[in-house]
């Protein structure tokens, strides 16, 4: 994880050298597009993956795998394309989608995304996590050499076809070997039945895992979506590089509560011992790096250059202290969905990501990027405090749900004065 963000980091830095802020926040906005896309497409299967491969049986996993990228690949093509009419009718920031070429890659871009997301679940669930660490380091690898290339080659080209064209090619082939890695092989013949067997089987929970995935991720894109619209291009390059350098502060957390997930689902005995080791690590690991963000942060937007440092500085300290409630609210929303109240998961990252996107929509153009990155933490705490209160409320109908079902089974302590014969064993 750090060498990816750390190759991120690079990739953002050359291309910030090589194209400028506008032109970059153009590219932005199409990406953080796209990975909207990719999200509503992919989303829901991850966390359902995550559930499913730890119980399946290895013969089954191939035909689970490939089903699971036909339905990414076509769910983000018909999104993007839905997203793709929508915005181009209400910003002319979009309108170089009207390009074939552009519109392309774009699409390339959302499916890559949207696969690479499913290889990543299916990693996690098999228990090879390397094979998830190495497709991104591919990925961010291949990307950057991209762009460096064109960078010493003194190519003269648009930034978003560079940017859209290498993030694509990169996330194919990062998918290509990570699919080997795993030694996924191919589905064998699949009669109708057994297709259907394998929706059942990831259908029960996929709608709430959808809505809880997607809103849980979508701030990142969303926002930078709203400060294009309402603040212009520029802006919203500002922001997505203070928003990159900020998630060296709260990119543990997510990950940490994913592989909480993996493990929770595996080990149903020790989940509550899982949660609270994730706790700890999570709010052990955030204090350095947003200490050194606050502190430092203007010094290494510095190397973005100077627009970078003067315009996003104030944004990347603020994003930089919502790590608290951010890191606070993912370790929630893993409680909840881990004890099956998913319901409340989804419900508490879609208040999170209504509450961001309002509040962003109303400071951008008033206040500035500084307010949106404000808006989005105090969006995290609200959510976090409503997903402890249904946390608890939820385990106390759970607890006494399961103890009066004990009670007419007959397996748990009776009340003084009831009959005991009446309620025995043998009656079940």
């Amino acid at each position: 994880m750090i060498t990816t963000s750390l190759l991120g980091f690079i990739f953002w830095t050359v291309s910030s050298h090589v194209w400028e802020a506008s032109a970059l926040g153009s590219a932005n906005a199409l990406l953080s597009l796209g990975g909207a896309a990719s999200l509503l497409a992919s989303q829901g299967l991850v966390p359902t993956l995550l559930q499913q491969i730890p119980s399946s049986r290895r013969e089954e996993i191939p035909a689970l795998f490939w089903l699971s990228i036909g339905l990414a690949l076509i769910f983000s093509v018909v999104t993007s394309m839905i997203f793709v009419v929508c915005v181009i009718h209400v910003s002319d920031a979009f309108s170089n989608l009207g390009s074939p070429f552009v519109l392309l890659a774009f699409l390339g871009f959302a499916s890559s995304q949207s696969c690479g997301m499913i290889v990543d679940a299916c990693a996690i669930g098999l228990g090879q996590r390397n094979v998830m660490m190495a497709r991104n380091a591919i990925q961010s690898s291949a990307k950057l050499a991209v762009i460096i290339l064109l960078a010493v080659a003194d190519v003269q080209t648009n930034a978003t076809y560079a940017i859209l064209g290498a993030t694509s090619v990169s996330g194919f082939s990062s998918i290509g070997v990570a699919a080997w890695m795993l030694s996924i092989g191919k589905p064998g013949r699949l009669d109708l039945e057994h297709v259907r067997g394998i929706i059942r089987s990831i259908g029960g929970a996929f709608g709430w895992n959808h809505v809880a995935g997607v809103a849980a991720a979508a701030p990142q894109y969303l926002l930078a979506i709203v400060i294009t619209i309402r603040s212009g291009p520029a802006m919203s390059a500002y922001f997505s590089i203070a928003w990159l350098v900020g998630s060296l502060a709260f990119m543990l957390s997510p990950a940490i509560a994913q592989a909480v997930l993996a493990e929770g689902f595996r080990e149903r005995d020790a989940v509550a011992k899982r949660l609270r080791l994730a706790t700890r690590l999570s709010f052990a690991a955030i204090p350095l790096p947003v200490l050194v963000l606050v502190i430092g942060g203007g010094q290494i937007l510095h190397w973005f250059g100077p627009d970078y440092a003067g315009h996003a500085r104030l944004c990347l300290a603020v994003l930089a202290l919502c790590a608290l409630p951010d890191t606070l609210a993912n370790v929630l929303v893993s409680a909840l969905r881990l004890y099956g109240l998913l319901p409340q998961a989804a419900l508490v990252n879609v208040l999170i990501l209504a509450l961001s996107v309002i509040l962003g929509w109303f400071l951008a153009p008033s206040l500035g990027i500084g307010a949106v990155a404000a808006g989005w933490g105090s969006a995290q705490l609200i959510g976090a405090i409503c997903g402890g209160c249904l946390l608890v409320l939820g385990r106390q109908v759970s607890a006494g749900r399961h103890r009066r079902n004990s009670y007419m089974k007959g397996y748990g302590p009776l009340p003084a004065g009831v009959n005991s014969k009446r309620y025995s064993g043998s009656s079940r």
